[in-house]
């Protein structure tokens, strides 16, 4: 039975790479013979295609009747290769359909089962460390106690213990919210955060570092009071580094500003030269009794003294102190005796009694001598300078 005339004039719709819409835009494009026409000839690509619908119908009915027979052979074939295929394989398609049963029921099944248990565990396993989170944010604030920031403005005699528990529970509850950020997304936690904690902290770090500025910028006799004030160095370091360098660079300031200003005194009065240089040895030493004190002082293993003077250009706070008292008495000094002057004329010929005043009065403490002496000599070169002439 050749099929080759009856498959003549439809050889594209047995094309491996046919495309009903391209074939329609043929059709389309055939019937369009007008090119100056605004309609679309549908009626035309239609009757074709019922024309070829027709077409094959016809074919087909003339190649059963002319090959009955041979149709039914085919099939008979077609049907019995089908029925010697499934007693072939039949029992072994059974024997996979119940392996595959049983592999569902014994391993797939039951995989599912633990999914949905180890996901429904991890979320408990969620709802588990939240609520302990909370809990500890909860006992955290309880340290707090019912402080709040109006009750520590007006607190001027709040004591050191009380700031060391307020800070270690302001910093416990910033670990807690930071390392955890599905706590801090609570709504509760929220507003505690804005109405008391944010509030607390700022008030909490305002009389901490007035209370260390009073401390070590005054005068630092009372041993309770060093005792107490180291204390809260590292409590205001751990909850506010940025703090920490800030009140430090405070109190530095405070005791290079007074003696800057006791010594640019003794200019015009060179009679209290003596006295100044004496405030200026003993704000020398308070500032390396600070610098001490955040040597002693670590926090995992860093001093606190390593962690400030590493913002900072010099090698030491006594070093700074020095440089700076020393600049600033310097650029005075030499101002005034080169206007000349009374005030000028009185410098020139006091020149041995500054120099000597420098020199013993910083003797007597070798340590604040080693680091000072020679920077405060050569705020006063000018007068070597001067005599030289």
């Amino acid at each position: 039975m050749s099929s080759g005339k009856h498959l003549k004039d439809f050889e594209q719709y047995l094309d491996p790479e046919f495309r009903a819409s391209q074939a329609c835009f043929e059709l389309l494009k055939g019937s369009h013979i007008d090119p100056d026409s605004n309609e679309l000839d549908l009626l035309t690509s239609i009757k074709k295609v019922r024309y070829a619908l027709d077409e094959v119908n016809k074919r087909s009915e003339n190649v059963i009747r002319a090959n009955p027979l041979h149709l039914i052979d085919t099939f008979d074939n077609r049907n019995l290769a089908r029925i010697k295929t499934r007693e072939s394989l039949g029992p072994n398609i059974e024997y996979l359909k119940m392996s595959y049963s049983r592999l569902d029921k014994d391993v797939l099944e039951p995989y599912e089962e633990c999914l949905q248990l180890q996901s429904a565990l991890s979320k408990i396993h969620q709802t588990s460390s939240i609520l302990r989170d909370v809990l500890t944010f909860l006992h955290l604030l309880k340290q707090l106690g019912n402080t709040d920031p109006s009750a520590l403005k007006n607190e001027t005699n709040l004591s050191d213990q009380t700031l060391l528990t307020l800070a270690s529970a302001h910093a416990q509850i910033q670990t807690a919210l930071f390392s955890n950020p599905n706590l801090r997304a609570l709504r509760f936690v929220k507003k505690y955060e804005t109405e008391t904690l944010t509030p607390s902290r700022r008030e909490t770090l305002k009389v901490m570092s007035e209370s260390l500025i009073q401390t070590y910028s005054g005068e630092m006799k009372s041993q309770s009071k060093l005792e107490s004030a180291s204390r809260l160095l590292p409590a205001l370091y751990e909850l506010s580094p940025k703090d920490f360098v800030s009140v430090m660079d405070k109190i530095l300031l405070s005791r290079i500003n007074s003696s800057a200003q006791a010594l640019t005194k003794t200019i015009t009065s060179i009679k209290i030269i003596p006295t100044a240089l004496e405030s200026t040895v003993r704000n020398a030493q308070n500032v390396s009794l600070l610098e001490n004190t955040l040597r002693a002082t670590t926090i995992d293993t860093v001093s606190l003294f390593s962690e400030y003077i590493s913002h900072k250009k010099h090698d030491s706070l006594i070093d700074m102190f020095w440089n700076r008292v020393s600049k600033a008495f310097r650029k005075d000094f030499e101002t005034s005796f080169t206007r000349g002057g009374p005030v000028g004329k009185a410098l020139a010929s006091n020149s041995a009694v500054i120099m000597q005043s420098i020199r013993q009065t910083l003797n007597t403490d070798p340590v604040i001598a080693s680091c000072g002496l020679e920077k405060m000599l050569d705020s006063v070169s000018i007068l070597n300078k001067q005599s030289s002439k």
